[in-house]
């Protein structure tokens, strides 16, 4: 599991934040968000002895177009130590 978090507030939440008059605050709503995603990721994954889970500072979604190496490296990670255990 890849979870992503503090990521950058991004142009259309503050344009959609503008031009409806919503004032959200994005900082606080993503952190709560991200540290709900993150107890609920930890949870699910806690006893399953063949899986991992990877925090990401500072990226969004789409994790794989903003840095592909790390993205590739982190499934080869996974790869080879599941081969290791069989």
């Amino acid at each position: 599991m890849i979870i992503s978090y503090n990521k950058n507030i991004e142009l259309p939440d503050e344009e959609l934040d503008r031009k409806l008059n919503l004032g959200i605050n994005f900082k606080a709503w993503w952190k709560e968000y991200d540290q709900l995603r993150i107890r609920h990721y930890t949870t699910l994954l806690k006893d399953n002895d063949n899986s991992m889970l990877v925090l990401l500072p500072n990226y969004s979604h789409g994790i794989y177009y903003q840095n592909p190496e790390l993205f590739a490296k982190l499934i080869g990670d996974n790869f080879h130590s599941y081969q290791l255990k069989f």
